[in-house]
């Protein structure tokens, strides 16, 4: 635990993940291995037949169930009025309508 304590402050200090994490995604722009071909990739890892349109249609239940889950959890959030955090209500007053 020591360790991993030590390295999150020395990465946090440096800037070191962030450097990384641009430099990296710049070099896989660079190549033209962008985030949909890349996930293609590591779907053929594990069913070389999968194509693009294997991935769509793995995800889709996926993002459809996520789309109707917090849209009803918005909902429920909205009709309860429960506020978005300390001090911030759920509405806010729009600087058009100002009287």
């Amino acid at each position: 635990m020591f360790f991993a304590a030590q390295f999150v402050a020395v990465f946090n200090w440096t800037d070191l993940g962030l450097i990384v994490a641009v430099e990296g995604a710049a070099a896989l722009k660079a190549i033209g291995l962008g985030a949909v071909p890349l996930i293609v990739a590591f779907v053929q890892k594990y069913d070389p037949k999968a194509g693009l349109g294997t991935v769509a249609a793995l995800m889709l239940p996926w993002s459809a169930t996520f789309f109707v889950a917090w849209t009803a959890f918005l909902v429920a959030w909205a009709l309860l009025g429960i506020p978005v955090g300390p001090g911030a209500p759920l509405l806010m007053d729009s600087p058009l309508h100002v009287q």
